[in-house]
């Protein structure tokens, strides 16, 4: 196998390289020290620290990996913590570094310099962490704080957490849902027509994973050709190659489980010409797992066993390494079986057993965690979607209400202001002797003038009406002097005879010059005298049945009556409303 894993040349090419490239990011950092970093230095910083990191984890020598990597971490840790924050998440997810409050002091980064890209950059690789070590549970919490952070269910964050949802469902062996949550996101790319970008590979190549595990062999082939012939036709990113050969790997796996040794050849020999700086770490792993695989099959125990220990765990093992176990276990089991190592082959197939009842365990657990939880997911969502109706039909109530509320104070405020100018006009009439009496139109009054009109058929000459014109003159000095409408009990006749007139005579020329009846008349000389008195302060210290008695009324109700009838407000209004300043003339 000619990769170029172990040249010596190629490793120090590699450590010269990387080594000038932190020798320079060291210079730059050194120019810094005097003056704070700016924000555009910040990001400039942390797109050089990203490039350095992904060329570093393309290292196939893990010491030398660790060594620059520590490097870069105590670099950054010095002069920026944006920067750290990627030196934290790949000290744990690409240096076996399993201080996960590394996590911690990231996302407090992130937090502290209001980096909510780099906040949901730290829940995403956390949420990855958990789901390769099988913690769904403690998967699932980063999972939804990464989704609590990208409220907006559109956009590449948001696909984002629905991935990372499909993997666990994908880890726990939930393929029905994986596949429906998978299947969602690449229908979005296919609408879009965008395949210039990693994600729609990943699911397709994730369909096809699926359907490798459920035994569907002829399914995972089509998924695979289908992610292969996209992505030579439309993907031209820098991770094209590392794409291309992770696809290939996992097609030669297919011909393997249905016997095509001779396709899985001549891919394994395809992807052994890729320059090793073109495809991760990650994928080689997944190389060496699949070319063991053909190993065994063409019986070349040995250098299957040499393929397979390099997967076994160490202290130095990557975290992707994580999902090839307890299979190298059984494979290794099956390899010393054949080259006659009986005590090794039983030694890892314990392992193999041991391993797998554990994950069969944990993988029923998590999976009824995980349907509990989604079940536990849609009632929170069917109660958060009632509560919101009704959150929505209270606030469109208070609404509708404050509107009624308006309106009607609107209309009250109208109402008060034309009692308002009623008292002020009442008042001004009055202050200027101008208050008289107006005719008076209501069907009642109209039928009495008509009764004492028909009565009496002798004709009006002028004579007469010079007389009816002294005679009111007299009643309104009479009126005005002695106040004989002060008592409840006067009548027309008492008015008549004290006039020297007849009742008819008197009635008739109260209709004449005033058109109105006598008690209107009379009522009239009542709420003057009571405006008067109200005017003058006696409601302060008495009732308003005195005050209806004082002026000439009967009872309360029928002063009430007439007050309203001919001012426009009751007493009770004009009365509290009168020492208010708008009404002081």
């Amino acid at each position: 196998m000619n990769r170029g894993f172990f040249s010596p040349v190629t490793t120090l090419k590699w450590c010269a390289t990387l080594v000038l490239v932190v020798f320079l990011l060291a210079s730059y950092a050194q120019n810094q020290v005097s003056e704070p970093v700016a924000g555009k230095n910040d990001e400039l910083m942390v797109e050089n620290i990203r490039k350095l990191y992904d060329s570093i984890n393309n290292l196939p020598d893990f010491a030398t990996k660790k060594r620059l990597g520590d490097s870069v971490f105590a670099l950054t840790k010095q002069q920026n913590e944006v920067a750290h924050i990627q030196s934290l998440l790949f000290q744990v997810m690409n240096l076996s570094n399993h201080h996960t409050q590394y996590f911690n002091e990231a996302y407090r980064l992130a937090e502290k310099n209001r980096r909510i890209d780099d906040m949901c950059q730290v829940e995403y690789c956390r949420g990855q962490y958990y789901i390769a070590r099988r913690q769904f549970d403690t998967a699932m919490i980063h999972i939804l704080n990464y989704r609590d952070m990208t409220p907006l269910h559109h956009g590449e964050g948001y696909n984002n957490i629905l991935n990372l949802l499909g993997d666990i469902y994908y880890q726990a062996g939930l393929f029905g849902h994986a596949r429906e949550v998978y299947s969602s996101i690449l229908d979005e790319y296919y609408n879009s027509e965008n395949f210039n970008f990693y994600r729609p590979y990943v699911l397709m190549n994730n369909l096809g994973q699926m359907a490798l595990k459920s035994g569907n062999i002829s399914e995972a082939q089509t998924w695979f050709n289908r992610s292969l012939t996209m992505a030579e036709q439309h993907l031209y990113t820098e991770y094209r190659n590392n794409t291309i050969a992770y696809i290939k790997i996992k097609l030669a796996e297919t011909y393997l489980l249905a016997g095509n040794l001779l396709k899985a050849d001549s891919l394994i020999a395809d992807i052994n010409t890729y320059n090793t700086s073109d495809v991760f770490a990650d994928v080689w792993h997944e190389f060496t797992f699949v070319n063991a695989q053909r190993l065994i099959k063409k019986e070349l125990y040995e250098e299957a066993a040499v393929q397979l220990k390099s997967l076994l765990p160490t202290d130095t093992m990557c975290i992707c390494q994580f999902r090839f176990i307890p299979e190298t276990y059984r494979l290794l089991s099956h390899v010393y079986y054949h080259i006659d190592s009986c005590d090794l082959a039983l030694d890892f197939a314990v392992k193999y057993n041991n391993t797998s009842d554990s994950i069969r365990i944990s993988e029923h657990v998590a999976q009824s965690m995980i349907i509990l939880a989604d079940r536990n997911h849609k009632l929170t969502q069917l109660e958060l979607a009632t509560t919101k109706k009704r959150v929505y039909m209270l606030v469109s109530g208070i609404a509708v209400l404050f509107i009624f509320i308006l309106l009607g104070g609107r209309l009250y405020y109208a109402l008060y202001k034309s009692k308002i100018d009623l008292v002020k006009k009442t008042l001004e009439l009055e202050n200027q002797a101008q208050w008289m009496i107006k005719p008076d139109n209501s069907d009642e009054v109209i039928s009495e003038i008509n009764e004492v009109e028909h009565n009496d058929n002798e004709e009006e000459n002028e004579e007469d009406l010079q007389l009816q014109e002294e005679l009111i003159a007299r009643l309104k000095t009479y009126m005005e002097t002695e106040k004989p409408y002060l008592d409840p009990k006067l009548s027309i006749r008492d008015v008549a005879t004290h006039l020297s007139t007849n009742r008819t005579y008197l009635s008739r020329a109260i209709n004449s010059h005033h058109y109105t009846t006598f008690p209107n008349y009379l009522n009239v000389y009542r709420i003057r005298e009571s405006i008067r008195l109200i005017t003058s302060g006696f409601t302060l210290t008495h009732t308003q049945e005195a005050l209806a008695k004082e002026c000439g009324f009967a009872n309360r109700t029928s002063f009430g009556i007439v007050f309203k009838k001919l001012v426009g407000v009751t007493p009770s209004f004009f009365a509290a409303h009168y020492n208010k300043q708008e009404l002081k003339l």
